[in-house]
């Protein structure tokens, strides 16, 4: 059963085309990936998915036709996203950068203090709820942009390049925490990376793109060995 429906997706700024006739499903419960070279258009069709552009074509979350809902509209349908650099209220504590989540979420203040235990619990913050994030270290400035977009209680949760600048450890780490949201809630996740490896142990399926299409939808073990994504993402040919 699919959650998420892209049908003939297009953007354009101008003359650019940043994202052209982009079409793909999303099952429930899985964790799709996406990767490409820069310039793809990998961080602009989760723009457009969350509202901050306005495409042309259709999204259908959940049965419903978000296509032209702004993004608190689609936050309340139940789609959570972070981003490439953690987005967080600075001079504020973890536990009140979580607390924005909880209350403009899905459930809104209605569970609000349930929804902040168990966002914070989930993602391993217990201990450092008054830390204010400008302190974090980029690990936990990730783990707690996490928490935020846990806290709203999502359907569907896209993650943008969450492993950029992390060590092995903390990779390790935070792979495991992506895989234990996924299996343990059944929450569907879309993640863009440009490490193979980590989306070749976290997806069920993988997409790749280029120039604001996509190239191959598959199983990952599959879409590396095709010769186009060789020579389009890896830059050779698999013959070199």
């Amino acid at each position: 059963m699919n959650i998420l429906e892209v049908d003939h997706l297009t953007l354009r700024f101008g003359d650019l085309a940043a994202v052209k006739d982009l079409s793909f499903e999303v099952e429930k419960g899985e964790i799709f990936g996406i990767a490409g070279p820069n310039g793809a258009g990998k961080s602009t069709v989760f723009n457009i998915i969350t509202g901050f552009y306005h495409g042309t074509g259709k999204i259908i979350f959940d049965n419903i036709d978000i296509s032209r809902l702004s993004t608190h509209q689609i936050c309340y349908k139940g789609i959570a996203r972070t981003f490439q650099i953690p987005q967080l209220f600075l001079t504020l504590p973890v536990i009140d950068n979580v607390r924005v989540g909880a209350h403009f979420g899905v459930q809104g203040a209605k569970n609000e203090k349930k929804n902040m235990k168990e966002a914070i619990s989930l993602l391993g913050l217990q201990g450092r709820e008054n830390v204010i994030a400008a302190n974090l270290n980029l690990f936990d400035k990730k783990r707690t942009m996490l928490a935020f977009a846990m806290a709203t209680k999502p359907k569907l949760l896209l993650i943008d390049e969450p492993i950029g600048g992390l060590s092995p450890t903390e990779t390790k780490e935070l792979m495991a925490l992506i895989q234990k949201v996924n299996k343990e809630l059944g929450l569907t996740i879309i993640i863009i990376e440009h490490l193979m490896k980590v989306l070749k142990q976290l997806s069920n399926r993988l997409m790749i793109m280029e120039s604001g299409t996509n190239i191959i939808i598959g199983p990952p073990e599959e879409v590396v060995k095709d010769e186009k994504v060789i020579e389009i993402y890896l830059g050779r040919s698999k013959h070199a």
